[in-house]
């Protein structure tokens, strides 16, 4: 009788997902336009109150199975919630609040018709809804239908200013890149088909038992790692986050690339055998793409821009992390699996925090000053100081500076490093040694090209005469940013009993095994 109710409440929080998504969207474009910020922000968080309950559900015991009858052509799709889904699902859902409540301040410095209005928040509701079913379906061609969903909303959504004709063109590079990432994915979800018959997600741990796992994991890699940003991959990144609105590019930095780690973790719990071979690639990729991306950001002049390759290193630095777990799990060792993979999801949380922090608060120098060049401002911690403490706040979080939550996930990293020169081969002491060193200059150059960024926007005196006197922005917009701060807080200043949660939850970090 419990299982009976249980199911039934499971299906009930699906339903009411549904029924809530639709009802937005449909109230959007009926409502006037004073009432839509309101409508578009409590949309938001009724899917985020729905699923979040789904996803703390799914913390606990050995998670939530729910099938849902796909017709003759899908037949069953399952939908899994383990605590790798529920991960994301908080935190795509805690972003996509932040965002939404910032965003109806945003949308208040721009002049557009109601109908764009309503189009712009129809579509975001969408994105955060295919983002948490990306996070939940386990059927290969349901994950990719929600996977295309998630790609097109947030495309829509860079093209807010669609007039512009920079902005079209970094939604036209980002369509096509998305959809090469679709094809390498229909790809391999096929391969998985022809070889086990099946289109549920178990098909690729069954194909992973029988047939060598490296080149499948390295084409899921490929697929989601345009998703993610990797070194070769990344090139739409840079592109598309100037060019979305402020809000759209805090979330899409925040949760939107993580959606690319997850597909990769999540690729990462159906592997067999070739774990060292692919953790040291993973590893190499990744740190690559660390220094890429900090390099970038460091002679960067346009601040969201520059804010963009900031993405691609911690992507890096995530990496790092997943390959160091993979080489734990091949070689047994319990301490690098721990290190390596909680190292990854917390700085997946922590990066989603300050990084759609700093994008936020950029919004807020943008609206004043109508400008991302940072040559020509200066001097605005006089006239927006609320603003440039936010910003500063990010900047220290995201260069990894103690006591902010940023230094917490890249310590366990380092740590992770530390426990697999102690403990492995020549091979990989090697590469060991080279990681280490190479987060170091990571870490050495963030805090150069953060501390070079405040200093140009907020400190000194102007360079340029500005149309219209700077002041600081409404409080709709500071609300998130101050609720993104308390949290971040929350986890710099109580990580005992963050980790003593996560511990004792599910299998969450120390084993990738996922079962049902």
């Amino acid at each position: 009788m419990m299982v009976y109710e249980e199911s039934e409440l499971i299906g009930f929080l699906f339903k009411t997902f549904a029924l809530v998504l639709l009802s937005g969207i449909i109230a959007l474009p009926l409502v006037p336009q004073r009432i839509k910020p309101v409508i578009s922000i409590i949309s938001v968080s009724l899917v985020a109150f729905v699923t979040s309950f789904l996803a703390i559900k799914g913390f606990s015991g050995g998670g939530i199975e729910y099938y849902i009858n796909g017709g003759i052509f899908f037949g069953e799709i399952p939908f899994r919630i383990d605590a790798l889904s529920s991960w994301f699902i908080l935190i795509i859902n805690f972003t996509s609040i932040t965002g939404v409540i910032y965003g109806t301040g945003y949308l208040k410095t721009y002049t557009v018709s109601s109908s764009q209005v309503s189009f712009h928040w129809m579509l975001y509701l969408v994105f955060q809804s295919s983002m948490i079913t990306v996070s939940m379906v386990q059927h290969s061609i349901a994950f990719i239908v929600a996977w295309e969903v998630m790609s097109l909303s947030s495309m829509f959504l860079v093209l807010f200013d669609y007039t512009n004709p920079k902005v079209l063109k970094a939604g036209v590079n980002y369509l096509v890149q998305m959809h090469i990432s679709v094809v390498l994915l229909t790809v391999a979800f096929i391969w998985v088909y022809f070889k086990t018959g099946t289109f549920d997600f178990k098909g690729i741990g069954t194909f992973f038992s029988y047939n060598p796992n490296i080149w499948l994991f390295l084409l899921f890699f490929a697929g989601f790692g345009l998703k993610a940003g990797f070194l070769g991959l990344h090139t739409w990144l840079p592109v598309a986050h100037p060019a979305a609105p402020s809000h759209v590019s805090g979330v899409m930095s925040g949760v939107i690339v993580k959606m690319g780690i997850y597909g990769i973790i999540r690729t990462v719990t159906f592997l067999k055998s070739d774990m060292v071979i692919l953790g040291e690639i993973i590893i190499t990729l990744s740190l690559l793409t660390a220094i890429f991306g900090i390099m970038n950001a460091a002679v960067h002049r346009d601040f969201k821009r520059m804010l963009a390759y900031c993405t691609i290193e911690n992507i890096g630095i995530i990496g790092i992390g997943i390959g160091l777990g993979m080489i734990g799990i091949a070689s047994n060792n319990y301490v690098l699996e721990f290190f390596g993979f909680a190292g990854a999801l917390l700085h997946v949380l922590n990066h989603s925090l300050y990084k759609s922090l700093l994008f936020y608060s950029a919004g807020s120098v943008y609206t004043q000053t109508h400008t991302r060049d940072m040559d020509k401002l200066g001097g605005l911690m006089k006239t927006m100081p609320k603003t440039s403490l936010i910003f500063l706040t990010g900047a220290i979080a995201i260069g990894g500076i103690p006591p902010l939550n940023g230094f917490i996930s890249e310590f366990l990293i380092y740590c992770g490093i530390l426990a697999g020169i102690k403990s492995a081969g020549l091979e990989q002491i090697t590469l060991m040694i080279l990681t280490f060193a190479g987060m170091s200059i990571v870490g050495g150059i963030s805090i150069l090209a953060f501390t070079k960024t405040f200093g140009t926007i907020f400190l000194g005196t102007p360079r340029q005469k500005l149309k219209h006197e700077p002041s600081e922005v409404s409080p709709i917009m500071l609300l998130p940013q101050y609720l993104i701060i308390a949290l971040m807080l929350v986890i710099a200043f109580f990580p005992g009993s963050i980790y003593q949660n996560i511990r004792d939850g599910p299998q969450f970090i120390f084993s990738f095994r996922f079962a049902f």
